[in-house]
């Protein structure tokens, strides 16, 4: 069942005993990812991963790795789950093999794109937090565990495993955090004033859809307990939803406005909960609609007028205690009745003796039927009027009119009172505290904003709606190779704005005026380029999108795996076939030009390719390797391996040092430029532009004694070369 299909006003509250509830599905948060990722990382800088592993057999692996945005889904995990899983592609990279017997790179491999990513769970009541403390619900991505499935890495190899605690290590080193969202406090009703929240899930319980987060948060209720929204809160062509609770409402936010509107009249209002169904409404007690004293005239010798039942002039009041405002079949219903004894004083001059006291029984009833609304202007939740009745009846007799013989018909005045007062004044009900708590203590990243469009009014308050931007661009992402072109254009909301349209710092390619991206004519290796659409007249308001560059690769029924490799003199590389399943394939591979040499092994069901012992001056050279199945067919499928020279005077200083736990020691690399820098513990980062020097910083914490940290310089363009250094982390004193 999907949000709002709930039988209205026959089911108490759905959000568990929370005040409120924010529900934000995948495609609203990843959305949220993505804008994040592109507004902190114009250049993927923060997400370019460099890390030293240990591949188990005496080797080292250098990893070089480009992560896209982190994308979260739900729905393979169990419902009312405390976790996400996050899913963050390799958008470009290498792994790097670096032989210790000796010192140098044996091959490198080059990740294909669409073909390499990591997935791991991650638990979000570790980020819950209070309100004004930790009010902030983040992905910590470094708190997951990944599995990476990476091309050409078994994913049940101590190599993967080692990669997955090396991703995690560069996470929690760098602290990186996405917010999906913040609850801060404001000067907002005390209802509507969150003081704490709690976190969790929700799968779409019918298979479809990825989910959703859930902020429950607390006001000034007791809290409830975390469960299931029952039904799924968010429909299928919404994104984000807020519920409202109808205690929240009835007892909070609703009496403070009533008592307001009707203060003049004395009445105070105040929640009642029905104790049958627990649901909620708003009660008036006190006070009373005064119409004055009644007078029906003077003849010659008798004068009538309203009074009590001793016969003093009294005027005619209606109590409003049992103004009663609820939810009812999804509108908001206002029902007010009463019924009384009225007294009329009648003096008669010709009578000796004081007034004679008549009395007749007056029924009256109020009732008010509104939808609820979006305004579409300023986003507040209003009730618009479907009917108004007002009834005042006197059905016995003896009958008002016997008693006063008056033309002026009491009912008529009754009516005509209560719609000009009573009616008038709910004319404009509306709720525009919903609205700003919405907007005032629900914060989103990169000017996101819940936009509400839809409103009912079940038993709470339910608006559903989608996350906004300023401007969106459209298409979010897409995948180019070299010369190849996309129009992108803003959203309908923001189409009247006027955009120049840019691109990221570094990003290759070209954009135009019209938002017409073409793509460099040649592609090496995958690159991100991140395209802005700014507002000439606000440029605070940016919307963005990703281009993925990547050099076309081969599209059919088989594939060489892993598709590129690089190879130093004497050293060797190893690829699979494989059918688009991924099941090896038999098959027959040659070499053109015919340089190395190239064996199949049954044991391994792997094939080796051998370089030659020496580089020649032609270096690099590039070779393709071409698999045919044995069993026939016109299928094939193309690889690369290129030869690359190494640099035999690489070398680091100072080789071996020492550092104190969150110390710095700067080190120098001779005989290349180009360098980039690795290391298995810490985090290191090159200070000149070539890369022949880097500062190395040290965990302000270390397990146990003195640690060992293998450092790494490395190359990769002209030449494939590496050198290594140890420094030793002393032991804290």
């Amino acid at each position: 069942m999907q949000a709002n299909e709930r039988q209205a006003g026959t089911s108490p509250s759905v959000t568990n005993g929370w005040d409120a509830v924010c529900a934000m599905d995948a495609n609203a948060i990843n959305a949220i990812l993505l804008q994040q990722y592109l507004e902190l990382h114009p250049d993927a800088s923060a997400m370019h991963l460099r890390a030293v592993v240990d591949g188990s057999d005496g080797n080292l692996w250098i990893l070089d790795l480009t992560l896209g945005p982190p994308r979260v889904q739900f729905h393979d995990l169990p419902s009312d789950s405390d976790q996400c899983e996050v899913t963050l592609v390799i958008v470009t990279g290498s792994l790097f093999r670096f032989d210790g017997f000796k010192g140098d790179i044996a091959y490198e491999i080059k990740i294909a794109p669409d073909t390499s990513f990591l997935r791991g769970a991650l638990d979000l009541t570790k980020v819950t937090g209070d309100v004004d403390k930790l009010g902030e619900v983040v992905l910590d991505l470094g708190r997951a565990a990944y599995a990476p499935k990476i091309q050409g890495v078994d994913p049940d190899s101590t190599l993967s495993s080692n990669i997955g605690d090396a991703i995690v290590a560069f996470f929690k080193y760098r602290d990186t955090r996405y917010s999906i969202g913040k609850i801060v406090a404001s000067p907002q009703p005390g209802g509507l004033q969150p003081t704490s929240f709690e976190i969790s899930t929700q799968s779409t319980g019918d298979g479809t859809g990825d989910g959703c987060v859930l902020l429950l948060i607390k006001t000034d209720g007791a809290g409830g307990k975390r469960g299931s929204i029952t039904p799924y809160p968010i429909p299928k062509d919404c994104t984000a939803a807020l519920i409202v609770s109808d205690r929240t409402v009835f007892q909070s936010v609703f009496p403070t406005y009533l008592s307001k509107l009707f203060k003049s009249l004395g009445v105070v209002f105040s929640g009642v909960q029905s104790p049958t169904t627990g649901s909620w409404s708003t009660q008036g007690n006190g006070g009373a609609f005064d119409f004055g004293v009644f007078d029906a005239g003077q003849g010659v010798t008798t004068i009538i007028t309203s009074s009590d039942s001793d016969g003093n002039t009294a005027p005619i009041k209606i109590p409003i205690t049992g103004f009663t405002v609820a939810f009812n079949d999804n509108q908001v219903s206002v029902s007010w009745t009463r019924n009384w004894q009225q007294y009329f004083s009648v003096y008669n001059s010709a009578s000796k003796g004081g007034p004679s006291v008549r009395s007749t029984h007056i029924d009256f009833g109020y009732s008010r039927r509104a939808a609820p609304h979006i305004d579409p202007v300023t986003d507040d939740v209003t009730f618009d009027t479907l009917s108004e009745t007002v009834d005042c009846r006197n059905p016995d007799p003896p009958h008002w009119w016997d008693i006063t013989g008056s033309s002026i018909k009491l009912p008529d005045v009754v009516r005509k009172t209560i719609q000009a007062s009573v009616g008038a004044s709910l004319k404009g009900f509306s709720l525009p505290d919903v609205n700003t708590f919405a907007l005032a203590n629900l914060l989103f990243p990169s000017r996101h904003v819940l936009e509400l469009t839809r409103a009912s009014v079940p038993c709470d308050i339910v608006l559903t709606g989608q996350m906004a931007m300023p401007i969106t661009v459209t298409p979010t992402q897409v995948k180019l190779t070299a010369g190849k072109s996309q129009r992108f254009s803003v959203a309908s909301g923001s189409a009247s704005v006027d955009i120049e349209w840019m691109l990221g710092p570094g990003g290759r390619g070209t954009i135009d005026a019209n938002g017409n991206y073409t793509a460099p004519p040649t592609i090496d290796r995958g690159e991100v380029v991140i395209v802005n659409a700014i507002d000439k007249t606000n440029a605070t308001h940016v919307g963005r999108a990703m281009v993925w560059l990547y050099s076309a690769t081969a599209d059919g029924a088989l594939a060489i795996v892993p598709a590129t490799q690089a190879v130093t003199p004497g050293a060797e590389a190893f690829f699979k076939v494989e059918d688009t399943s991924g099941t090896e394939v038999s098959a027959d591979c040659t070499l053109e030009p015919n340089v190395g040499t190239l064996v199949y092994s049954k044991a391994e069901r792997t094939w080796g390719y051998q370089a030659p012992a020496s580089a020649t001056a032609d270096w690099p050279v590039t070779i393709t390797v071409t698999a045919r199945p044995t069993t026939g067919g016109s299928s094939t499928a193309i690889g690369t391996i290129v030869l690359m020279p190494t640099v035999a005077t690489l070398s680091i200083t100072p080789a071996q040092s020492t550092v104190r736990p969150g110390g710095t020691i700067e080190l120098t690399a001779q005989g290349a430029d180009g360098l980039q820098w690795a290391a298995n513990i810490g985090d290191i980062a090159p200070t000149t532009s070539d890369g022949t020097r880097a500062v190395y910083t040290a965990p302000t914490t270390t397990a146990g004694g003195p640690t060992n940290v293998v450092v790494v310089a490395y190359c990769s363009r002209e030449s494939l070369s590496a050198a290594s250094a140890t420094i030793t982390i002393q032991s804290a004193s």
